[in-house]
């Protein structure tokens, strides 16, 4: 039919300018950092009010998790809308080279319980004042590897007895920090490997550099 390839081609065109419209608003979807928000940072850095305890350490630990749960609950709803209905939960815990690590209910799983899922923070932070972009983003972090957790079937969480295998905990993590910076907390992730190489044991960075992204590592991942 004369004309028609013509008519066929602007059509296409059309669909394609659609189409590059629609991955471009993902894209900035994606790409937007929560932790450049000064709202959203500002969470970590309120002022807890923890029940009165006679124990120094007790405050401390509730302290922490004043901070944490609140500024947990508002990434959710910006950054990972699936967890939205997941049952999060926060607790303390104690290091000298970890402030954050992710767990999940073990008498709920092999109950076959709704399952829960636990960040866990480390009390120290507050005599450390981490950047608060990067608290941000090291929480992102921990809701990746909780968004991984939560889906599929809950026997694929077996797998996880492979985390004594430094390999696989390398692949666990790095994962957790690729999934983050897709979601826009790459700025902040560095921020806060360049503050935890400061402040743990020097005998410890060199296997934080194994098992986590870089900041040059980060850089690449956002802009390559």
């Amino acid at each position: 039919v004369p004309g028609a390839p013509g008519r066929c081609t602007a059509a296409c065109i059309a669909l394609l300018l659609v189409a590059v419209a629609l991955s471009s608003r993902m894209a900035a979807q994606v790409s937007a950092d929560p932790c450049a928000d000064a709202s959203v940072t500002s969470i970590w850095q309120r002022p807890s009010t923890p029940e009165a305890s006679s124990r120094p350490e007790e405050s401390s630990r509730q302290a922490a998790a004043a901070r944490t749960e609140p500024l947990i609950r508002r990434l959710i709803g910006l950054s990972y809308p699936e967890l939205g209905r997941a049952q999060v939960r926060v607790r303390t815990f104690r290091s000298r080279y970890d402030y954050f690590r992710t767990r999940f209910s073990y008498s709920r799983f092999f109950l076959f319980r709704r399952m829960r899922y636990f960040v866990e923070v480390n009390p120290r932070l507050l005599e450390l004042s981490p950047p608060p972009d990067g608290v941000c983003a090291i929480l992102g972090h921990e809701l990746a590897h909780i968004y991984s957790m939560s889906r599929g079937n809950r026997l694929h969480l077996f797998s996880l007895v492979r985390l004594v295998s430094a390999g696989y905990t390398t692949r666990f993590e790095r994962k957790a920090d690729l999934e983050a910076i897709r979601r826009g907390f790459g700025p902040g992730l560095k921020s806060y490997r360049e503050w935890v190489y400061r402040n743990i044991p020097p005998e410890k960075v060199a296997r934080k550099k194994r098992d986590y992204l870089t900041p040059e590592e980060i850089d690449s991942a956002m802009h390559g």
